[in-house]
């Protein structure tokens, strides 16, 4: 049994050794957005924290994603707000597996009052 559970450990750490999510931050009137793309997992997160609210986070926004891949196309995405372990963010999926830069324009609507964040990723 020892041996089972030392192997399953060692099959964790290895597996999630090669895992490599890439974070950007950028702010916008009182909102923080941090964009974490994940391209292992092919999962693109988007957290938001109010600024006027002791970096509250904002569960109630709409979020659209317009993101243009290494090949020039733009591909529309919305994100959808989810709760995971207290950590609420809005995500979706996105094929990341063609090298080169990606840019993502986010479209943030908080209550009627809409905001825009600009990020750009590199798959080498």
């Amino acid at each position: 049994m020892l041996i089972k559970t030392m192997l399953a450990l060692a099959a964790v750490l290895i597996f999630t050794s090669h895992v490599s999510a890439v974070e950007m931050k950028e702010r916008s009137a009182g909102i923080e957005a941090t964009l974490k793309v994940a391209p292992e997992k092919s999962m693109v997160d988007l957290f938001l924290k109010d600024y006027s609210k002791a970096l509250k986070q904002i569960k109630s926004a709409k979020v659209k994603a317009a993101v243009k891949t290494p090949d020039g196309k733009t591909i529309e995405k919305e994100l959808i707000g989810m709760e995971m372990e207290g950590v609420f963010s809005y995500m979706n999926s996105l094929d990341l597996s063609k090298k080169g830069g990606y840019i993502f324009d986010i479209a943030v609507d908080v209550d009627g009052v809409k905001r825009g964040f600009s990020f750009r990723y590199e798959n080498r």
